[in-house]
């Protein structure tokens, strides 16, 4: 889930009305008003292609830091899809972290 830093009390702000199990690929500032949120398409269960692609869409907003909480709606971050395959899961991930760890002095796993 997207969130946005609240400057003026330190905390984070989620402003995705629903996250409904998606999830953020990636985010881009177009400009100071405009940003591309690429993610992972609304039900990857029923989806064949869910795991390759991604959604694209552009939310505006004249003010960032006045956006509230929950008022990214679902059908704003529809868009046209493109390819985004996600990283190759749990394995290559243990393999780095143990791979890391061999470097330190305590083994970890």
């Amino acid at each position: 889930m997207y969130k946005r830093q609240d400057l003026g009390k330190a905390a984070a702000v989620s402003v995705f009305a629903s996250s409904a199990g998606r999830q953020v690929l990636g985010l881009d500032w177009i400009n100071d008003q405009d940003l591309r949120v690429r993610a992972s398409p609304p039900d990857e269960g029923h989806d064949p292609d869910a795991a390759a692609v991604c959604h694209v869409a552009v939310l505006h907003r004249a003010d960032w830091l006045a956006v509230t909480p929950g008022s990214v709606g679902p059908d704003e971050l529809t868009g046209p899809r493109e390819p985004a395959p996600r990283p190759l899961g749990a394995k290559p991930a243990r393999a780095l972290l143990a791979e890391l760890a061999e470097t330190r002095t305590r083994k970890f796993f």
